[in-house]
């Protein structure tokens, strides 16, 4: 993969433990997103209905930051 995004720094510190070779294509969401703070997702599991809409929506905001800030690299 060109590009991995993963919802929290404890995947993403998974990840490169045990592939330490693409350190420069392993990103938070939030961090590849550049946004500020917590660079994690919440985890909604075993929560309700709500948690997850709300999860849904915190992932769709960075998305389109991600999107917005890569735009001209989108073809």
């Amino acid at each position: 993969s060109d590009l991995i995004l993963t919802m929290t720094g404890g995947h993403k510190s998974v990840i490169l433990n045990a592939f330490p070779q693409y350190s420069d294509r392993v990103y938070t969401l939030k961090e590849y997103a550049q946004a500020e703070g917590n660079p994690d997702i919440a985890d909604p599991y075993g929560l309700g209905y709500n948690d997850y809409s709300r999860t849904a929506e915190e992932i769709e905001i960075y998305l389109k930051k991600i999107i917005d800030n890569h735009k001209d690299n989108i073809k």
